[in-house]
């Protein structure tokens, strides 16, 4: 904790931690699920793993890896109650949820990917909405090339 009012490390963690988490009503279960959407470094790292979860597989090595895919992504979003594959007291084994609750993280993930991209793109374009002329490139004026002779 900080102790001369200045932030610490600790302090930005947690803050970071709890801003990404949220109680979130999938669509198979009566009560809500504490969830915590991955981070934009953990976009960039696992990128081939999240392309996995996008695509639908197409052979058996895909869907292999689309299964461990799965269990990565619900150990890592799900805070409580965790999913383990071999769950121990208060824990659900992947097997518990429905497909559909599945299908629903992911989406939930990659949502939260592009809504994370929006902000970033927001303050890298001096936070100008996606709306506004010129902020797609389609209005900017680009001065004209001398013509070949």
């Amino acid at each position: 904790m900080s102790t001369n009012g200045i932030s610490t490390a600790e302090d930005f963690c947690a803050s970071k931690e709890t801003a990404r988490r949220r109680e979130v009503k999938m669509p198979g279960q009566e009560k809500p699920f504490l969830l915590r959407r991955p981070s934009s470094l953990w976009f960039l790292q696992h990128a081939e793993q999240l392309d996995q979860l996008i695509q639908p597989p197409k052979t058996p090595e895909e869907l292999v890896a689309f299964s461990r895919a799965v269990l990565d992504l619900l150990d890592l979003v799900i805070v409580k109650p965790k999913v383990r594959a071999s769950p121990g007291a208060d824990e659900l084994s992947p097997d518990d949820l429905d497909f559909k609750d599945v299908l629903f993280l992911r989406q939930w993930v990659i949502e939260g990917m592009t809504e994370e991209n929006r902000e970033t793109e927001k303050f890298f374009r001096g936070r100008r909405d996606a709306t506004e002329a010129g902020a797609s490139g389609s209005d900017v004026l680009v001065p004209p090339e001398p013509a070949s002779v």
